[in-house]
């Protein structure tokens, strides 16, 4: 995904949404037929692919964003025991 600004892409990198969303987003949009209606500008974007491209979404693969989630999950599950086991009340 495109970020205006690239000081803030590690901001964008630890969202647990943003690995979401991308995964998502390839597996609805690759290979969907779009069509377009009659009459209006002409139609560039033929298939879903088109759209993946032009967003940057294919930045990395289903795998790897699933992959990065359930890091992420087990990361936050492991700092919330060390929390709770050390943490003396």
């Amino acid at each position: 995904m495109k970020v205006d600004a690239p000081h803030w892409k590690f901001a964008q990198m630890l969202s647990f949404m943003n690995w979401s969303f991308l995964g998502l987003a390839q597996n609805e949009l690759k290979d969907l037929p779009l069509s377009c209606y009659p009459g209006k500008s002409p139609c560039t974007n033929n298939n879903g692919n088109v759209i993946i491209a032009a967003n940057d979404y294919d930045e990395f693969s289903i795998g790897e964003c699933a992959g990065i989630l359930i890091v992420y999950v087990v990361g936050c599950r492991l700092l919330a025991y060390i929390g709770l086991r050390y943490i003396k009340a």
